[in-house]
């Protein structure tokens, strides 16, 4: 009679039961059955992994209108002063300045250095801050840009402790998506691959905020750690090496190799596509090239020129192949190590099986490596279990 009488809303995108459409009188009974049955097994698990901080963090929230300057000079002003540095982390969500740190001195110290610094309008009287007080009490209106802010301060940290740990990090144009590895994780290549290119294992890596939703339909901002799995492929000979070993590339685009270098002291391998703007000429020692950018509001095509040594193939599986005269050869080893086919060529059923436990597999050491360093002082932990997506419909429930 009960479950006729009461009528709840499936929501996976929000992961809550909208009360809305219940019957006002079950309310109340609805929430405690959700709350009471904490052994209902999830639908699935995610590959977010929830990142809390020991104790909670203070912030700091500046709308960009008090201020004479734009915020990205802000920013800088604030890294530049040596009493603020390892104390508090700053950065730029929307039109808004946020600043972390573990203790709410820290922050004070922080205000009162942009006081001194005569930062902000003259015309503005009385509070310069939007908000000032602890994370977790931050307004509803600001809870999603404060949470990008310290997102990004986690994501900083997770990769300056697997680097300092000597893991590999490479990325694209996008700073928020790498892969990482390690030298444990190298496969070994027969020639004439391993002399082209480094195979590895790894791991997709990122951090992001998300809300999470109790019972009664209550939301929290949270960060996630978000892990999955990846094979990394890392070239080591350049173009000028290919056309010294009389190997042809036939590829319309090459990559520019950039060793990034951190405000937070980690380095990255990063990878630019550029397209070339004339044939190679193996009796010349450079190439133009050139790149579609935007600049501004505009976008345009942006020429350039290389040294063959300072480009490289792309990092194609396919490509590689090609270069080396084998026919798929690197492809199929590829496609069997991301678990797209097995050894005999079938589709692999357990792809997503084998993903999940490969990501378990080294989260261990990932959070060893991410605990054993704080940030701004402060204690980072990672959950040990990936978070999980539940139906919360009072059908499903009952």
């Amino acid at each position: 009679m009960l479950i006729e009488s009461l009528k709840g809303e499936l929501d996976l995108k929000f992961k809550r039961v909208n009360l809305d459409l219940v019957k006002k009188n079950y309310k109340e009974k609805i929430c405690n059955i959700f709350l009471c049955m904490g052994y209902i097994q999830p639908e699935f698990f995610t590959n977010i992994f929830e990142i809390n901080l020991e104790p909670s963090p203070y912030c700091i929230i500046y709308d960009s209108k008090v201020f004479r300057d734009p915020l990205s000079k802000i920013v800088r002003f604030i890294r530049k002063v040596q009493d603020l540095s390892g104390k508090v982390y700053s950065g730029i969500a929307d039109r808004y300045l946020i600043v972390f740190a573990r203790e709410e001195d820290a922050i004070s110290e922080c205000k009162n250095v942009l006081l001194q610094g005569e930062v902000f309008r003259p015309e503005l009287k009385g509070r310069q801050e939007k908000y000032i007080g602890p994370f977790f009490k931050v307004p509803d209106e600001l809870k999603e840009v404060s949470a990008r802010i310290l997102g990004n301060c986690l994501y900083e940290h997770v990769l300056k402790s697997l680097y300092d740990e000597r893991w590999i990090i490479v990325s694209g144009i996008q700073k928020y998506r790498v892969k990482v590895s390690n030298e444990l994780l190298k496969e070994e290549l027969e020639e004439p691959f391993n002399e082209i290119v480094e195979l590895y294992k790894g791991l997709n890596v990122a951090v992001n905020f998300f809300w999470s939703y109790n019972a009664r339909g209550q939301r929290n901002v949270k960060i996630g750690l978000v892990l999955d799995y990846a094979v990394i492929l890392i070239p080591i000979a350049s173009i000028y090496d290919l056309i010294k070993r009389n190997l042809e590339y036939r590829e319309s685009s090459v990559l520019e190799l950039n060793e990034i270098e951190h405000q937070f002291g980690y380095r990255t391998k990063r990878y630019i596509v550029w397209d070339l703007a004339e044939p190679l000429n193996p009796e010349k020692e450079s190439v133009s090239v050139e790149r579609l950018e935007k600049r501004g509001i505009m976008w345009d095509f942006i020429p350039r020129e290389f040294n063959l040594r300072a480009i490289y193939p792309l990092r194609r599986p396919e490509v590689i192949d090609q270069i080396c005269g084998r026919r798929g050869e690197l492809t199929r080893r590829v496609k069997v190590l991301s678990f797209q086919i097995t050894e005999e060529g079938k589709r692999d059923t357990y792809a997503p099986r084998k993903r999940s436990l490969f990501v378990m597999d080294l989260l261990k050491e990932l959070r060893a490596i991410i605990s054993n360093r704080e940030l701004l002082k402060m204690k980072v932990d990672v959950a040990e279990e990936p978070l999980g997506v539940y139906k919360w419909g009072l059908q499903h429930w009952l």
